[in-house]
């Protein structure tokens, strides 16, 4: 009886308030069930793959990164809203205004919880599922000698590639040499073709991928420390176009694996690691011992707990080649020193530093690693990359 008298009261209810009350009730449920990770594995495996490959079709019509847009449109139209709001307190009387003003915050309302419903399908689900599991060791298991053993393959594989991959003439490894730095066509479908091989053994990462974006607000990104950047409201692969050639399939791979629905950063990198080092093309594959050398080595030392420049690193250090240096850096020397002078120039004329910025940047990741209840632990890809070569190199 009691039910009957909800029901009748809630058809009362205009189409838009039933539409409101309907989709807030999904949200919280669903919000719920992402902490349960039966459900988000179930989800993520059966039906994600589908939101991505059709939304990323529809946003990879556009040629220009379409979450840029997007976002700066959500901070017009919630600044638009905060003042429309205010109004509404002294003119209220006036019916034409309070006629728009309720008209506005009804679409307001709509769109953010619209803004809610995709961050909850696209990342908040996904980013309750289980972590991927190789075996069942634990870090701890693993001895100084197998993370040298480790550090010692990886090594001989880079000094190895770094003499076949083709050098602009700048001496910076590319994928081309007659292109340059330029991000060709056919380098993106040879990474797409690396993440197509490497599902056979992750079938997650099976499907369709858009063509990765650079974005326009790459100096943003260069002074915050990132290098790629998936938006869940759009499902598109992003990076700076600050990015060193040579570090661009790693990264892509790594923003790939996000839309794939691989949401926590060790799990990211350890996949884009791995899927670069087993592709058939060199160019790819240094890429991806580069980049997992440089965790691997840091945390050998780390381990060691000594400066690089002690004895102990003297002796178990090994011989790089010259080059390999150079090209661990992640972004290019010509773009490196035009995002310097940009961010010299952004100094003196907002009185903006580096230091806000980093600060800044940092809050906002820390307060979204806090929402998801998640740890930012990169390090932990070198755990994963001991488990994967467990039974090959030791």
């Amino acid at each position: 009886m009691y039910c009957k008298k909800i029901f009748k009261k809630f058809k009362s209810f205009s189409f838009y308030a039933r539409a409101v009350i309907i989709t807030v009730f999904l949200l919280i449920i669903l919000n719920i069930a992402a902490r349960i990770p039966a459900f988000c594995d179930f989800y993520t495996d059966r039906y994600f793959w589908l939101a991505s490959a059709v939304y990323s079709r529809i946003t990879n019509i556009f040629p220009f990164s379409f979450g840029e847009p997007a976002i700066v449109f959500a901070c017009v139209f919630v600044l638009s809203s905060l003042v429309i709001s205010i109004l509404l307190i002294f003119l209220r009387k006036k019916a034409k205004y309070r006629k728009f003003a309720l008209t506005w915050l009804k679409s307001f309302l709509a769109f953010l919880l619209l803004v809610l419903a995709l961050m909850t399908l696209n990342c908040s689900i996904p980013y309750g599922c289980s972590k991927i599991k190789i075996n069942n060791k634990k870090p701890e298991d693993y001895s100084f000698e197998q993370l040298l053993s480790l550090r010692n393959y990886l090594t001989a594989q880079c000094n190895e590639l770094c003499e076949r991959v083709d050098r602009d003439e700048n001496g910076n490894a590319v994928f081309d040499a007659s292109k340059g730095q330029k991000v060709s066509k056919a380098l993106v479908n040879e990474i797409k073709d690396t993440m197509h091989a490497f599902s056979k053994k992750y079938p997650r990462l099976s499907g369709y991928y858009p063509r990765p974006k650079g974005l326009k607000a790459s100096l943003i990104m260069y002074e915050t420390g990132l290098i790629g950047i998936y938006f869940p409201f759009t499902m598109e692969s992003n990076y700076s176009t600050y990015l060193a050639q040579v570090h661009f399939p790693a990264t892509v791979c790594h923003e790939y694996s996000h839309l794939k629905g691989y949401m926590f950063e060790d799990e990211a990198n350890f996949l884009a690691f791995v899927a670069c080092m087993e592709s058939d093309n060199d160019f790819i594959r240094y890429s991806g011992f580069i980049n997992a050398l440089d965790y691997v080595e840091d945390d050998l030392f780390a381990m060691l707990n000594v400066p690089k420049n002690s004895k102990l690193y003297d002796k178990y250090g090994i011989e790089y080649d010259d080059r390999l240096y150079d090209d661990m850096d992640t972004y290019t020397d010509e773009k490196y020193e035009e995002a310097q002078a940009a961010v010299f120039e952004m100094e003196d004329k907002t009185g903006i530093s580096q230091e806000k910025v980093d600060r800044m940047g940092e809050q906002f990741t820390n307060a979204y690693a806090d929402y998801y209840k998640v740890e930012l632990n990169y390090r932990e890809v070198t755990y994963r990359l001991l488990q994967y070569y467990d039974g090959i190199l030791y």
